[in-house]
């Protein structure tokens, strides 16, 4: 869930995620608020070693703070992400040392979450210079979160929504779920939610249609897999959904994909696990993914049809 402060959630060189900032000041203005995201920028400029790379970042920034600064304003419900790009050198497998990378470009997108502002960031084509043969283009991600968050409702969902449904009485438990490359989406574990006062019929969520199929990536291969959709009953009644099947085998476990609707099950939904990825980012493309969450056919019951 979107909170306050400024995050970076990529380093160079490896590029893992790793935070830089705290909360930011309580009744922040706009103005002094985009004056803070291009101060603590300073960690960008650190990671760029070569002082004519570290110029041109700058002027860079001093570019684009209008314009980021224009957007805060327009809209206080959207953050900003800034996604600054490395080419990167070849790396060896026997070499202990980095692969040098040097600093290329920044754009930046705006969104109610990080994954919306990265779709918005990829709405507008331009021409990017290739990294070198034999090797890469790495991000370093900078979010500066929205002055005024928005609820789970007012969200984009990464599928059409086919239904509004709730826990049944005492079943308020979610599918655990992996991605892998080879076998697809398959069951793990089992997450039992608290109950909340007033009981389960607190928690909200969308029922989405889930895909037919999905792109996949692992290193440099690309390639389309088919998901098991299939529709069954929720809770033992009447009301059909679509769910994925997550044991071809026997067919015994299947779920729904779900979407919370109120902040009740976002923050439930946030402390469970998201779908697991072998390997990570194996799923892109898809805004708010990492929102979704499963449930078993037979523990849900649905409110309304779409």
């Amino acid at each position: 869930m979107s909170g306050g402060g400024t995050r970076a959630y990529t380093g160079v060189p490896d590029m893992r995620p790793i935070v830089v900032g705290g909360p930011s000041p309580r009744g922040e203005g706009i103005g002094s608020g985009i004056e803070l995201l291009f101060r603590g920028i300073n960690f960008v400029l650190q990671a760029v070693n070569a002082s004519q790379q570290r110029s041109r970042l700058q002027q860079e920034l001093n570019r684009l703070e209008p314009r980021v600064n224009r957007d805060l304003q327009r809209d206080p419900t959207r953050g900003v992400l800034l996604i600054f790009h490395f080419l990167c050198g070849p790396s060896h497998p026997e070499s202990l040392i980095d692969p040098v990378c040097r600093y290329s470009y920044v754009t930046y997108g705006t969104g109610q979450t990080v994954s919306e502002a990265r779709a918005d960031a990829a709405r507008h084509p331009m021409i990017v210079p290739a990294p070198p043969p034999g090797g890469s283009t790495r991000v370093m991600l900078y979010w500066f979160p929205p002055q005024r968050r928005v609820g789970p409702a007012a969200l984009r969902r990464p599928f059409p929504v086919v239904a509004t449904a709730t826990f049944l009485p005492g079943r308020a438990r979610l599918q655990d779920v992996k991605f892998g490359t080879l076998q697809g989406f398959d069951d793990e574990g089992v997450t039992t939610l608290p109950i909340p006062r007033g009981g389960v019929a607190h928690y909200r969520f969308d029922i989405l249609r889930p895909p037919s199929s999905v792109v996949f990536r692992d290193g440099p291969v690309v390639g389309p897999m088919n998901i098991p959709v299939v529709t069954v009953s929720a809770g033992g009644g009447s009301q059909r959904i679509p769910v994925v099947d997550l044991d071809t085998t026997l067919g015994s476990v299947k779920a729904a994909m779900v979407f919370p609707l109120n902040d009740v099950t976002a923050r439930a939904f946030w402390a469970a696990p998201a779908t697991a990825m072998d390997p990570p980012g194996a799923i892109r493309g898809f805004v708010n993914f990492d929102r979704i969450r499963w449930v078993r056919p037979e523990n849900i019951r649905v409110l309304q049809k779409s």
